[in-house]
């Protein structure tokens, strides 16, 4: 994989909207044309935002500047090799970045193969490719890791199963607050391998040293804190590696001082910050947890103890309730079936396949009830339940223009499953779910010259328009009755700018009211409100621009610093300020006043720091837009489709 897709794969969080790309970042360098000590002095802000943890818990999410974005493929480009055979050390990890992705011909067949499927389960007219670099953003990463990229991959691999049943003890034990805890120092004191030789070799003489750079990465790019690392881009899991790295190193040494030896008295697994203890004799478990906390307070980190429970054989690792739920979707599936059976026995006479059996409205109910009281009964686990329900519920929704009644109640229960938790996640997969039955309705519509009779047709055409209504009923009561979780669905409202029926300007003008400071919820409005062109302004929505105006006039011409060298330096305003110079809503004078705004910015900024940025390099940076306004429904559509489809989006939850 090139050097080049780093700033594709790497540099953003999975939890953005599905709109967003940083295509002027990674079209507009590369290593040709890359001054690899350009950006070394630039402090940037990232544009913070939160999603949920737990019930009650919200993490605080970066999208980082694209100087940042920069920085970071400056680091890549530089200490590439010493990432990956540093942490080829750890006899623990099985998530350690070993070398650059090269991906293999049977992962492109296999890609090729689950395209092919989603084409035909969504109807997609236009086909979709697996060679694409948008593919690429969405399946792969920058670096190969030495065993499992999922944490699911672990707890179905063989080793980790035999070690299940040939130890006696099992301890799982995670970090306190990781992420947030890392104080950056501490990764030179890792690298080095000594805290003291860490301060011996400190300061400008020895900056570049990959020590010293890791810890210098890990601040500017995040407002030189020195405190935790940004949550949200691979590369922060990359840098914190390195840290847990010698954590491995010096754990194992220690224990093998003991006579214990990995594999052997016990055996460990690491997946980021997630520790999976076996070993033969309690005494030496436990002593093993002493050990790591040990190691761990070197780096004033400290093990989460209110989550560890010591257990003899046989072991619950983990996934009870998703066990649970795949046996109910089971039971469901096997309860159709059988319905289904006695249902041709009565008439034998149908032309009706299984494929084609939706279900009564019972069975439907009835697995509500189940999944409802499956959350209930295991709370802490409620987003992964509701996540894993509606990606796998999908696959089990038929629509063929008839029984509308039930894909009504299908579609009121479903809906009624994701109001329990709204995430980025559970966004994605209902759009999906929505989607589906949308374009199978419209291959219904592009097929009405099947339909013999004008009876048959009037009755497709109603049930088109009644399925179309339904969908938007439960996705404006989504946002209704979810109002303050909005920030998590944004894409909700850019995927209702499909439906035939539209939100009012009353509403969107409310949203716009309590998300001003949303870039997010700002640009999914924005969106909305443009014409079926997306080159300009739908006139119905006349009294929402103006809205749009005031609070884009309000986050640029008030907006408070956080304390940078310059205000553009800061990813909420550089955002903003960038992409809604381009908005095609606008009309030309206001986009070219705020074009002027940002071009006059960053050309002081170069003037005053003219060794560090050039103004060729801010044209690049703020060539377009990072919101894709000109997307079209279709291009949405694709990304929504492949995005809830592919493992990725859960395959980087340890923050």
């Amino acid at each position: 994989m090139k050097k080049d897709l780093f700033l594709r794969t790497d540099v953003l969080p999975a939890e953005l909207p599905i709109l967003f790309s940083n295509k002027p970042v990674y079209l507009g360098f590369s290593k040709k044309n890359f001054d690899s000590e350009k950006f070394m002095n630039v402090v940037t802000v990232p544009y913070y935002y939160f999603i949920p943890k737990s019930n009650k818990e919200r993490r605080k999410m970066s999208l980082v500047h694209p100087i940042a974005q920069l920085q970071m493929f400056q680091y890549i480009l530089k200490y590439e090799d010493l990432v990956t055979s540093f942490c080829r050390n750890s006899q623990y990890s099985v998530r350690a970045p070993i070398k650059r992705n090269i991906p293999k011909t049977s992962e492109q067949e296999l890609r090729v193969k689950e395209i092919l499927k989603l084409e035909e389960e969504f109807s997609l007219v236009d086909k979709i490719s697996v060679t694409s670099e948008e593919d690429k953003i969405l399946f792969y990463n920058y670096f190969s890791y030495r065993r499992y990229t999922r944490i699911k991959d672990l707890y179905s691999s063989p080793k980790f199963n035999r070690d299940k049943y040939k130890y006696k003890f099992f301890l799982k034990l995670d970090i306190q607050q990781f992420f947030p805890s890392i104080y950056t120092h501490s990764l030179s004191w890792a690298l080095f391998g000594d805290k003291s030789v860490a301060k011996k070799y400190k300061g400008n003489l020895y900056k570049s040293a990959f020590p010293n750079a890791s810890d210098m990465i890990a601040q500017i790019i995040n407002f030189n804190e020195t405190h935790g690392l940004i949550i949200g881009p691979e590369f922060s899991r990359i840098i914190a590696e390195l840290l847990l790295t010698r954590v491995d190193i010096d754990l194992h040494a220690r224990l093998r001082e003991e006579n214990l030896y990995n594999k052997k008295n016990y055996s460990i697994y690491r997946y980021v910050d997630d520790y999976f203890l076996f070993a033969s004799k309690k005494e030496d478990i436990i002593y093993i947890e002493e050990c790591l906390k040990g190691e761990l307070n070197k780096y004033n980190l400290s093990l989460n103890v209110h989550k560890s429970m010591l257990q003899e054989k046989p072991f619950r690792i983990s996934g009870g309730p998703i066990l649970k739920l795949k046996i109910i979707l089971r039971e469901f599936k096997q309860d159709k079936k059988l319905a289904f059976d006695l249902k041709k026995e009565k008439e034998p006479e149908s032309l009706l396949l299984f494929s084609e059996y939706k279900g009564s409205i019972n069975q439907w109910n009835n697995l509500f009830n189940r999944v409802e009281d499956l959350i209930i009964e295991n709370y802490d686990s409620k987003t992964k339940i509701i996540n894993y329900f509606l990606k796998a519920i999908r696959s089990f929704i038929i629509y063929d223009g008839n029984h509308n009644y039930i894909i009504a109640n299908i579609l009121e229960l479903v809906s009624n499953i994701f109001i329990l938790d709204p995430n980025n996640n559970s966004t994605n997969y209902l759009i999906a779910i929505y989607i589906k039955l949308l374009n199978k309705a419209k291959e219904g519509r592009d097929n009405l010259e099947l339909v013999s009779s004008e009876v048959g047709n009037q009755k497709r055409i109603e049930s088109i328009v009644f399925i179309e209504e339904k969908i938007f009923q439960n996705a404006f009561r989504i946002l209704k009755v979810n109002f303050e979780s909005i920030e998590q669905m944004y894409d909700l409202v850019v995927f209702m700018k499909t439906l035939e029926k539209k939100l009012s300007s009353n509403f969107l003008c409310e949203i716009l009211s309590s998300y001003s400071e949303s870039y997010f919820v700002c640009c999914a409005v924005a969106y909305y409100i443009l014409d079926e062109d997306q080159k300009g302004l739908d006139l119905k929505y006349k009294t929402v621009t103006h809205k749009l105006v005031k609070v884009i006039d309000k986050a640029v011409n008030e907006y408070e610093p956080k304390g940078s060298v310059d205000k553009l330096l800061e990813g909420e305003y550089f955002y903003f300020l960038n992409d809604f110079s381009k908005y095609p809503g606008f009309f030309p004078s206001r986009r070219n006043k705020l074009a002027r705004k940002l071009v006059s910015e960053y050309t002081k900024l170069c003037n005053q720091t003219k060794k560090d940025m050039q103004i060729s390099d801010w044209d690049k940076i703020t060539k377009n837009s990072y919101f894709e306004w000109e997307s079209d429904n279709k291009k949405f559509e694709r990304r929504v489709i492949k995005k809830s489809s592919n493992s990725k989006m859960n395959s980087k939850a340890n923050y």
